[in-house]
């Protein structure tokens, strides 16, 4: 099971959309990295940063955790506090899947603002310097490209942690 795989509540139920997205993330707490789409999901923004809030205020080195609250700070407009989370997260990442989460951001996010441009240097660069361990399916160990839903070897699916 995993996180995205918890299906959204009809009619745009907040509460039920957080109570699914936590139910998702007790089942698999390291699929953090992966759970944006589940938290796109939540109809209250302000809502899902409060949930992320007190998620990572019990896990405070949870670098995936901190990884989705910086997105959804971005989301809403915090740069700052988005950056300084963005930035924890990696800081504390030691698997280096927040970190390659982190590149795939980068390099998807496009030019950043005259505003961001020397933060968003100093995050590529912190996550470029970064070794990141290879990444391998759980259940066969064979070596991937990138995070995926299903290994290429064995295929198995949710393979890669």
């Amino acid at each position: 099971t995993h996180v995205t795989d918890v299906p959204a509540p009809a009619g745009g139920d907040g509460a039920a959309a957080l109570a699914a997205l936590g139910r998702g993330l007790d089942v698999a707490p390291g699929a953090a990295v992966l759970a944006w789409p589940a938290v796109l999901r939540v109809p209250d923004r302000a809502a899902a940063l409060a949930f992320l809030d007190r998620r990572v205020e019990a896990a405070p080195s949870d670098a995936a955790l901190l990884m989705l609250r910086g997105r959804l700070l971005r989301r809403l407009g915090r740069r700052e506090e988005a950056l300084a989370a963005v930035r924890r997260a990696l800081d504390l990442d030691t698997s280096g899947a927040v970190t390659a989460a982190l590149r795939d951001l980068l390099r998807e996010g496009g030019t950043p603002s005259p505003e961001d441009l020397a933060a968003s240097h100093e995050l590529v660069v912190a996550a470029l310097r970064r070794r990141v361990p290879e990444v391998t399916c759980v259940r066969c160990g064979a070596e991937a490209p990138s995070q995926a839903w299903r290994c290429r070897s064995c295929g198995a699916f949710d393979a890669f942690p």
